[in-house]
């Protein structure tokens, strides 16, 4: 019996809900473990189709950042530099948002709030 592709159930859907995405990366991660890396990348490849709001998918960076595993371990790496890139700009962009939270607050520095959110 044939295997569905991997994320075929999610693809069809116009707009992927975050539990969708969620759960496409986890099935992406079993994939990596299992040895099935072309799988693993698509699953997460798949995770970023139609993404418009970060927060809309939780595992984000870890999602960059295995799609960047795997090109590694398929020895792309141009394309696996471009996902840590992305990776890295999502933290500096989160960690500029934390910058401008705490201005506007006067309250606490970035590092208290690094310090509780690690």
């Amino acid at each position: 019996m044939r295997r569905p592709a991997a994320g075929a159930g999610f693809m069809s859907r116009a707009g992927m809900l975050s539990d969708d995405r969620e759960a496409l990366y986890v099935q992406g991660r079993q994939f990596q473990q299992q040895g099935e890396p072309e799988a693993a990348r698509k699953c997460f490849l798949t995770c970023l189709q139609g993404l418009t709001h970060v927060h809309s998918f939780q595992s984000l960076p870890d999602c960059l950042h295995q799609i960047a595993e795997v090109f590694n371990h398929e020895k792309k790496y141009v394309k696996a530099l471009r996902f840590i890139q992305a990776e890295k700009m999502f933290y500096e962009v989160a960690l500029a948002d934390l910058t401008a939270l705490q201005g506007s607050s006067g309250k606490s520095t970035v590092l208290t709030i690094l310090a509780y959110t690690v």
